[in-house]
């Protein structure tokens, strides 16, 4: 995996410049690189070293291309998963683009390079193969003590067996002794085959004892594998979402400023590669998080119809891109506003759409949402997908459900993804009672379908009646902003600004707690890591000693279920995770200050 403790990394270029350059940018970094002057020269190399954890490769290449190697790279099966981003002066149009896409890279980056953005992208790649690394380890660890407890649990059945038939055969020496003695020897008899069973009963109360302490044992090590496991969430969480939280917030402030069509064109590029790896890490920890049973579902009021409006509106430019027809069939017999999960239910939407777009060469996609029965207090509803694409064979339905799993071994490698998107939606949807099926033809169309059921409700939804409240009061908001980094603190600035509130900045839960002492805030977003005094210690602090009830927001990039019962065990009021989204931050401040 490593050579002298340093991350192996693929330079492939057929200009040595270009080479030395990149070693130039990356050089403060524990990496240790392995140059390749054209695509024969990064294959051979390949063929003899595997342990890379990422490839940069250029596109332009004479014999060979980027694209031509990438394909032949991805054709060895144990580099199907090494991440390769191309570097190329000349990706002007979406083909070109999705060529690249098809034939096995991650990403693009356009030269001349941006030293800052290829150190970040290049980082977080091999932070993700580093902590990948670490837990094959620890699993090959676990797998190791779960065989020698196995062993243990053999033998002891083992001696439980012999002692069993040890047992058998005092039993059967003492009934014959009984007989030779007849009736002189019957008390005495009697009183050694009470002994026998005495003794029987206390070897069985050894053994027993000895089981209980091996199922805890047992128990111990799975909470402690569990608690390892989490741990792990938690760290990857933080860091990848950190990092995330800038690159898409700048991206969308620089997405509202005038922007020539070519600098427009390069943002967005940016904001879709970054939400595509943001929907990869929360499909691990829903998948996670569903695994351990600790997924939690709100129950809110919403509008089914415009929750389903806004979703669909994601992927206007892609069905055009796509020259898709997109049809929405809603049912309005479904009552207007609803209890449930919005959140959860676009997810499922958004999993099951995607996938149709990016099966569907041609034709049309048709999101149905009908109500198939309802009584006073509750409304069953389906929702239904159907496309015109590529369908799936009927031996593959079964296990299209299944996690990591896609319809074929190519699939990966002609439309990407990580076979989770399916599974996650089956978890999610069964979690809430609901079912999930598949219809399919090859050649014709697939149409994915799930039933749940929603409380009736005469509430209206909260956060579009937070929204028009806000609007009809004048009251100035003041926030205090408990954070340490720099770059979220800017990104803050502009996102306050833009709100239109008032703000204070600190940068740790201590230099908060001073603040407090001389001026009054509304309301606080706090994150939760940082020097001196976390975000934690300072909520406990605000709460039990300052005996302040204002509410307190934390600002998280890590959402495990975890950090969620740390932050309201501490009395925190909710919670916002990075990457933030603007919207929902907005809302929950206003919801939290009308009361």
């Amino acid at each position: 995996m490593k050579t002298n403790n340093l991350v192996k990394i693929l330079l492939v270029d057929d200009l040595p410049e270009n080479l030395f350059a990149l070693e130039l940018i990356l050089a403060d970094k524990n990496y240790f690189f392995v140059r390749a002057n054209s695509g024969n020269e990064a294959l051979k190399i390949l063929l003899h070293e595997q342990d890379f954890a990422i490839i940069l490769m250029d596109v332009q290449m004479p014999e060979m291309d980027g694209f031509e190697t990438v394909e032949l790279i991805r054709e060895i099966e144990t580099l199907n998963q090494v991440p390769i981003i191309f570097l190329t002066a000349s990706m002007d149009n979406a083909k070109h683009i999705f060529k690249g896409y098809q034939a096995g890279a991650v990403d693009f980056m356009i030269k001349p390079l941006v030293p800052e953005i290829l150190t970040a992208k290049v980082a977080v790649f091999v932070e993700l193969y580093l902590k990948t690394h670490e837990l094959l380890a620890q699993n090959k660890e676990k797998g190791k003590r779960a065989e020698e407890l196995i062993i243990a649990n053999k033998e002891l059945a083992f001696q439980n067996k012999e002692k069993e038939k040890r047992a058998n055969e005092l039993m059967i020496a003492n009934k014959e002794l009984v007989f030779q003695n007849e009736e002189k020897e019957k008390r005495k008899i009697e009183n050694m085959e009470l002994e026998a069973l005495s003794n029987s009963l206390k070897e069985a109360k050894v053994i027993a004892d000895l089981a209980t302490l091996n199922a805890e044992e047992a128990k111990g090590i799975a909470e402690s594998a569990l608690q390892s496991k989490q741990q792990f969430l938690s760290n990857m969480s933080h860091e990848i979402r950190t990092p995330m939280n800038a690159i898409l917030g700048f991206t969308k402030v620089l997405l509202k400023t005038d922007l020539a069509p070519k600098e427009k064109e390069y943002l967005d590029a940016i904001k879709t590669s970054s939400d595509g790896l943001l929907v990869l890490i929360n499909d691990i920890l829903d998948l996670a998080k569903t695994d351990a049973g600790k997924m939690i579902f709100e129950q809110t009021p919403f509008k089914m119809e415009a929750s389903i409006t806004t979703m669909l509106q994601v992927f206007d430019l892609k069905i055009q891109e796509n020259n898709l027809e997109l049809v929405k069939e809603y049912d309005n017999k479904i009552p207007e506003v609803l209890i449930g999960d919005a959140v959860r239910l676009n997810q499922i939407l958004l999993n099951l759409l995607s996938n149709a777009i990016k099966f569907t060469a041609k034709g049309k996609i048709t999101v149905a949402v009908r109500l198939l029965n309802e009584d006073k207090e509750n409304a069953t509803i389906e929702f239904a997908i159907t496309d015109t694409g590529t369908g799936i064979a009927e031996d593959k339905l079964e296990s299209i459900f299944a996690n990591f799993q896609q319809a074929t071994s190519s699939t990966s490698r002609l439309f990407g993804g990580t076979g989770l998107g399916l599974a996650i939606c089956k978890q999610l949807v069964e979690k809430q009672g609901g079912s999930i099926l598949v219809k399919s033809k090859l050649n014709e169309g697939s149409t994915f379908s799930f039933t749940l059921s929603f409380q009736k409700t005469n509430e209206e939804s909260k956060i579009e009646d937070g929204e028009v409240e806000l609007e009809k009061e004048n009251k100035v908001i003041k926030v205090l902003l408990v954070e340490d980094v720099k770059l979220n603190q800017l990104l803050m600035k502009i996102i306050l600004d833009d709100f239109k509130f008032k703000y204070d900045i600190a940068d740790n839960g201590k230099i908060a707690i001073e603040k407090m002492q001389t001026e009054t805030y509304d309301i606080i977003l706090m994150d939760l890591q940082m020097p001196e005094m976390n975000g934690f210690e300072a909520t406990e602090y605000i709460r039990n000693t300052m005996k302040s009830k204002i509410p307190i927001i934390a600002l998280t990039a890590d959402v495990t279920t975890v950090d969620i019962e740390k932050c309201k065990a501490a009395g925190m009021n909710d919670y916002v995770s990075k990457p933030l989204d603007e919207r929902i931050l907005y809302s929950k401040i206003i919801e939290l200050l009308k009361y």
